[in-house]
């Protein structure tokens, strides 16, 4: 068994960068673990879409922006208005994430087992690692919705198979939301 020591940067909500540190061990590469390039969308763009089913069988999708990684085969994020997507993975821990690179227009797409857990039921580890990126948020949190990575895997958009380079397509939505930037900051309040 190998052991290895994993740090951890995020980008608080005030920009401030933070560190954490932790161990885990790994006996072999499992293959519903997150990968060193999933991970960084994630930590990037931690707005994520998760999807869950009601209790009628209709999907419902919820953006949740307060994720964070706790080790690679778990991510979480704080249940703040989160009142039904709780409410479904009580009835059904059968969920998807989909985090976005908006600018290279690379996915991560998660399948994974959902629970949550009361803020004072959390184990010190999990309330460590959420404070070391979202510590702003702690006051409004009520907990956390764990999920336990099934299966994961990148998806890149179509642009990539007409040859369109990542550097291309990251000018070209950047340009693209700097006009949308501009556009908003004209409109009267």
């Amino acid at each position: 068994m190998a052991t290895h020591l994993v740090w951890l940067v995020g980008n608080r909500f005030d920009n401030s960068v933070c560190v954490c540190v932790y161990v885990y061990h790994l006996t072999m590469q499992k293959p519903h673990m997150l990968t060193t390039d999933m991970i960084e969308i994630i930590q990037a763009y931690p707005l994520g879409l998760v999807a869950s089913i009601r209790s009628d069988g209709r999907p419902a999708v919820s953006p949740k922006g307060t994720f964070f990684l706790i080790r690679p085969e778990q991510i979480a994020c704080a249940h703040i208005r989160s009142p039904k997507t709780v409410r479904n993975i009580q009835q059904n821990s059968h969920v998807e994430v989909n985090f976005v690179d908006i600018l290279s227009r690379i996915a991560v797409r998660i399948e994974a087992r959902a629970q949550y857990i009361a803020l004072a039921d959390a184990d010190n580890f999990i309330t460590t690692a959420f404070r070391a990126v979202w510590a702003d948020f702690e006051l409004i949190a009520n907990g956390f919705i764990i999920f336990d990575v099934e299966r994961a895997e990148m998806i890149k958009t179509p642009s990539y198979d007409l040859g369109i380079s990542r550097e291309a397509l990251i000018a070209s939505y950047h340009e693209k939301l700097s006009s949308i930037a501009k556009r908003s900051s004209q409109c009267p309040e």
